[in-house]
């Protein structure tokens, strides 16, 4: 097989191996085009679906404050659940990483959680109109944060398998593309930040 190889080599004339070297070339730096703008592509899908969840944590922040003041009057009593919802909600930064922010989105879920068993215990609480509307509001809003969720990691998946597999694998660190991290806050298991994974 060498012998057949070197054999062909010379054979070859300078042009051709020239023509054969640029053809080389030539293929690798479309590989390399093309695995950078499929990595490329996969890291917008990933921001664009993070965006997603956000939107709706941003949505469902907005509507706490109005439910605990649809349950204050009925369950005065339960200061703890309202004091530790309060302090939960000032306590999450645009800036934070994704860890932090599955943790603190844990807690309020937690919370609010309690708030919903107090609706057990006040009867009358459940039957308000208004506590109504915004359980079902904070409802709705949590099926959409589950579908968010699944379809962010479910991006991140494939943006990670792109850069674990050829030309990825290579590709990936010439030009700095970085792994991100799952948003997993039932299991307490996020890892990274919605930006990169270190």
């Amino acid at each position: 097989m060498r012998n057949l190889l070197s054999m062909v080599f010379l054979a070859m004339n300078t042009t051709d191996l020239l023509l054969f070297a640029m053809s080389i070339l030539i293929m690798a730096t479309f590989v390399f085009v093309m695995s950078f703008n499929g990595l490329s592509r996969s890291r917008q899908k990933v921001r664009e679906a993070w965006t997603a969840i956000d939107k709706q944590l941003k949505r469902r922040r907005g509507l706490i404050p109005s439910l605990l003041e649809a349950c204050k009057a009925y369950a005065l009593r339960e200061k703890d659940i309202f004091n530790n919802l309060n302090i939960y909600l000032r306590e999450d930064k645009p800036e934070d990483d994704l860890a932090k922010k599955s943790k603190t989105e844990q807690r309020i879920t937690r919370e609010l959680g309690k708030l919903g068993l107090l609706a057990q215990k006040y009867p009358e609480m459940k039957a308000d109109a208004n506590f109504q509307k915004f359980q079902q509001g904070l409802m709705d809003i949590e099926d959409k944060i589950q579908m968010a969720r699944q379809y962010y990691n479910a991006v991140v998946r494939d943006h990670n398998a792109k850069l674990a597999s050829f030309p990825g694998k290579f590709v990936g660190p010439l030009v700095d593309m970085p792994t991100f991290g799952y948003f997993d806050w039932e299991s307490n298991s996020a890892s990274g930040n919605p930006q990169a994974k270190s």
